[in-house]
């Protein structure tokens, strides 16, 4: 079978053509004027004023230029491939996908998520692939429940027949992880994920640091003509952007760990020793969280873990090139992290009424 008529489209990408094309253009049309004023500039020897200027503005057309490509390029979606009998989770680009061969599949099936606060509340309902494994996928997501029933009945047929449940069901018993010999703690478990380099929208966060740290060192070297500007706005944009670039670097030589234990999922991001931005999940309730792998947009693939109350987020950026636990992939990761959670969280039984 042809290779282009071998997929299957399950969820469309996303992209946007027409703003991103109009900010690669004027992305393009800063960072050039940018460049012939620095090449004006030299013979002169022009104050530091004009060079931080003309550095902020290629700076800031790099920056632009980014985000149209990030906002040109398709991201996110499912395809399923017939030759190679697999479903593809896309992330933020057509080369940075997780791969599920379809026999892994157990069934589909849709979940209710509630969102909000005591005063104003929106229910979200997802359209899961549950894998024989232990792993949960989102494929879809819609506020009207109809549509994610409709999504789970259409998806089972493509999928040759698969064992459908349009309606919301309690979490089925699930096997343990299989054939993986990973050597545990008996009283914890840790997954460490190193996101590297090539993290989703890294370049864009790190580049947008440096044209905002450029753009504050201006407003401070301008002090002299306008010292008001200078000193309120100056100082807050250099910080900003000190701020934004170290969140970049930070977040690629950084390490994201999850702790799991009897007491509840704990996360934390680990640079030089030092814990930046955690989360806990504490153990309890009458529902058991769970893992599943998420799709993110621009941001690439996450893991979502979700119970009654809140949902938290881990490992999102997550890549191809993203390193975990003994090299597995991330939807094993799901997979492992759920049979982790099964084995070491208890769930508060609701007492049965006397009859």
């Amino acid at each position: 079978m042809d290779k282009q008529h071998s997929l299957l489209l399950l969820t469309p990408p996303q992209k946007s053509v027409v703003l991103g094309t109009a900010m690669i253009g004027a992305g393009s049309i800063l960072a050039t004027s940018g460049l012939v004023d620095f090449v004006g500039l030299y013979p002169t020897h022009q104050s530091e004023l004009a060079w931080l200027a003309v550095l902020f503005f290629v700076v800031l057309g790099i920056t632009i230029i980014m985000m149209g490509l990030v906002l040109l390029r398709p991201k996110g979606g499912a395809t399923i491939d017939q030759n190679d009998r697999t479903l593809k989770i896309f992330g933020d680009k057509p080369s940075d996908f997780a791969t599920i061969p379809l026999e892994d599949i157990a069934y589909l099936r849709t979940q209710i998520r509630t969102l909000g606060d005591d005063t104003e509340t929106i229910q979200i309902h997802s359209a899961e692939a549950m894998c024989r494994n232990g792993a949960c996928v989102v494929l879809f997501e819609s506020t009207d429940h109809d549509d994610a029933s409709g999504f789970v009945q259409k998806a089972a047929e493509v999928l040759h027949s698969r064992t459908a449940w349009p309606e919301p069901v309690p979490d089925k018993s699930i096997p343990s992880f299989p054939d993986l010999k990973i050597e545990t703690d008996p009283n914890k478990f840790v997954v460490t994920f190193r996101a590297g380099f090539r993290w989703s929208l890294g370049n864009v966060l790190l580049f947008t640091g440096i044209a905002t740290i450029f753009l504050g060192l201006v407003m401070l070297v301008n002090v002299p003509s306008s010292p008001l500007m200078g000193f309120l706005v100056g100082p807050p944009l250099f910080v900003f952007g000190a701020v934004l670039t170290t969140l970049s670097v930070g977040k690629s030589f950084g390490r994201e760990t999850l702790h799991i234990d009897g007491h509840g999922i704990f996360r934390r991001i680990l640079v030089a020793g030092q814990t930046f931005g955690e989360w806990s999940l504490n153990a309890g309730g009458d529902i058991q969280p769970y893992a599943r792998l998420r799709p993110m947009g621009a941001k690439g693939l996450g893991i979502e873990f979700v119970n009654a109350q809140k949902t938290y987020y881990a490992a999102v950026g997550t890549n191809r090139r993203t390193h975990s636990v003994d090299s597995l992939s991330i939807v094993d990761v799901v997979a492992l992290l759920n049979a982790e959670i099964r084995s070491r969280l208890t769930v508060n039984k609701r007492p049965e009424s006397a009859s």
